[in-house]
């Protein structure tokens, strides 16, 4: 007897398209492959100055997964750690000059390949909806609020 998983098929051949169709963009800027820099990226893009621990929450990777990543984007100029004046055993994590170059150009063309690519022919309205069943999902699989 075969067993049939249409979402978690279609999910997975999405994701992995998905993948397949943003990785050229992520290569040219010098990002590495499969250590989730570009989840880095968006997670420093919307709150600069974070410690590794609430950087791998945000980014949706471990804290000791995300060190590999870290150290080679310091290594590339894309970020710095610096110290916290209250704690010097805990670092915070910025994007660099050069750290914000790359991310406004990677997510933004993220953001182009997912409007023009991924939701071509979507209604506002259909594009509303997936987002609501999205953020429903991410809610039911993380088991707290999505924002």
């Amino acid at each position: 007897m075969t067993v049939k998983l249409p979402y978690m098929n279609e999910i997975f051949h999405i994701w992995r398209l998905y993948n397949k169709g943003l990785m050229p963009f992520a290569a040219e800027s010098g990002l590495a492959k499969g250590q989730g820099q570009t989840m880095i990226l968006d997670a420093l893009a919307h709150k600069d100055g974070c410690i590794q621990r609430e950087l791998a929450e945000r980014s949706g990777h471990e804290p000791a997964t995300i060190t590999t990543a870290l150290s080679d984007m310091e290594q590339k100029g894309l970020i710095e750690r610096r110290g916290r004046p209250n704690d010097r055993r805990i670092y915070a994590i910025y994007l660099t000059e050069s750290g914000k170059r790359v991310s406004d150009r990677v997510l933004g063309e993220f953001n182009r390949f997912c409007e023009e690519t991924v939701l071509d022919g979507f209604t506002d309205k259909e594009k509303a909806q997936l987002l609501s069943y999205l953020e429903r999902m991410h809610y039911n699989l993380a088991g707290r609020d999505v924002n």
